[in-house]
């Protein structure tokens, strides 16, 4: 009873730290550590096969100190063929003592391949797509019998470690993808800030071409009229129209001037009627003296 209740406050505390976790690679160390103290085992650790099947050096994520040879990387599959055959199967590996046990004692491998004390493992396999991918070990510095709620607590974790490292990847990616998108966002904002700028300067320009010319053909009626009040050849009776084309020329350039300032003060335009005969008569007016009687 007492050893259900261990495994299960285990499980408790495996769950929070899974949830909780954020990044893959601290999710995989912090479970590594709890395995590995629960179990009381020297060592735990991943290593990863890529699609070639080329296996990766080890190097444990969690050692307690006691087995110095664990803390360099090393290669599982140097335990011999047998080992690895039953791996890719799917199959957990329960190793008791390295140099007793049928898959590894006989294997012909070098020391620098793999932990050259007595020892014993459990590897439990995750297969993807039809493939060995990765394997969670756990290793002690001295033979032991592994019992059967050990290898089940073993594999349940090694599950679990899965699961929560492809919902952080995804979850990782998604973060990176978001962080993308919201870049790609600001700069298109910044893009479109920029070319609502550059249209208002480019609508700016040409009211301001607009204005400069109503202004010139205002200036050009006044000079006209001008001109003609201070010519000799002007009768004197058509002083007074000349004077008062002037003054209704100013009067339009002082409208002018107030449509500018409530476009400033970006206040609505009062559209007015006005009468199209009757500027053009006064431009008619102003023209034909210039060409003689």
């Amino acid at each position: 009873k007492a050893e259900a209740q261990k495994q299960q406050a285990f499980q408790v505390d495996i769950s929070d730290a899974l949830r909780d976790a954020v990044e893959p690679e601290a999710m995989m160390i912090l479970a590594a550590q709890k395995l590995g103290q629960f179990l009381n085992t020297a060592c735990v650790g991943y290593t990863a096969v890529d699609e070639s099947g080329e296996w990766r050096e080890v190097v444990p994520m969690w050692t307690d100190g006691r087995f110095a040879g664990l803390a360099k990387s090393y290669r599982l599959d140097a335990y011999g063929p047998g080992l690895v055959a039953e791996l890719r199967l799917g199959r957990s590996v329960i190793v008791n003592d390295t140099r007793r046990d049928p898959l590894t004692a006989a294997a012909a491998c070098n020391a620098s391949d793999k932990p050259a004390q007595d020892h014993a493992f459990v590897c439990s396999p995750l297969i993807t797509n039809g493939r060995l991918a990765m394997v969670l070990f756990v290793m002690d510095s001295r033979p032991r019998t592994w019992r059967d709620c050990d290898t089940a607590m073993v594999e349940e974790v090694a599950a679990r470690t899965w699961i929560s490292q492809r919902r952080l990847l995804a979850e990782k990616n998604l973060r990176l993808t978001n962080a993308m998108l919201e870049q790609r966002t600001t700069e298109l904002l910044r893009s479109e800030t920029a070319l609502r700028q550059s249209q208002k300067l480019e609508a700016l320009g040409q009211l301001t071409g607009g204005v400069a010319h109503d202004f010139n053909n205002l200036l050009a009626v006044i000079n006209s009229s001008v001109e003609l009040l201070r010519s000799d050849r002007l009768p004197a009776e058509h002083c007074d129209y000349y004077l008062e084309l002037i003054h209704d020329t100013v009067g339009r350039a002082v409208k002018l001037t107030g449509q500018l300032l409530a476009f400033a003060r970006q206040q609505p335009l009062v559209p007015e009627v006005f009468d199209v005969d009757r500027q053009v008569e006064s431009v008619i007016g102003l023209v034909k003296p210039l060409f003689g009687s």
